[in-house]
């Protein structure tokens, strides 16, 4: 008669176990695949508004560096929008939506001092990208932040701008005395 031990019945897994472990494998993965995605999708948004962002400072400081005016064009419904008017259409991240708030206008200008001739803002689904009436400084900032503090004058002066702009250039030195969170709103890179 053959004899089995004990350690060679034990050597692998039960089913109970089995089902166990892909029990909660399963249940990992139905917790973190959404926060994935979802962390994706912001990454898409803030690297979409901070282009768009760099890419109106890059306007401004050529309709000042070459004393003439640059034109902002946007195209919400095909979610592109243009620098200058023989220059190459920027379409933003895939899945990437925005929604522009010129006041019913749908371009920008900057003059050669580099000043609009209006302000206004770039929506994102989270993100905002403001344009300041007054100096043609580019702000970057989440909605909930950006109306009432812009609204109101509040909130940190740093911003995207050129060497012309009165603001501080560095962003640990501005206050954010406003801020009723007491983190600064905007977003410095």
């Amino acid at each position: 008669m053959i004899q089995i031990s004990a350690r060679s019945r034990r050597s692998g897994l039960s089913l109970v176990e089995l089902s166990v472990v892909v029990l909660i494998v399963a249940t990992l993965a139905t917790v973190t695949v959404p926060r994935i995605a979802d962390a994706v999708q912001r990454t898409r948004q803030d690297m979409s508004a901070r282009t768009l962002a760099s890419r109106l400072v890059a306007a401004r400081e050529a309709a000042i560096a070459e004393y003439r005016s640059v034109d902002v064009v946007f195209e919400p419904g095909q979610n592109r929008y243009r620098v200058d008017a023989n220059g190459q259409w920027f379409s933003n991240e895939p899945g990437v939506d925005f929604r522009v708030d010129f006041g019913g206008e749908l371009s920008l200008s900057f003059d050669a001092s580099g000043q609009p001739n209006h302000g206004g803002t770039i929506l994102f689904a989270q993100r905002a990208v403001s344009v300041m009436p007054s100096t043609g400084e580019v702000r970057i900032g989440t909605l909930a932040d950006i109306p009432t503090r812009l609204q109101s004058g509040g909130g940190s002066t740093t911003s995207y701008s050129t060497s012309t702009s009165s603001s501080s250039s560095d962003p640990e030195s501005s206050s954010s005395s406003n801020s009723s969170s007491g983190n600064p709103w905007w977003k410095w890179w």
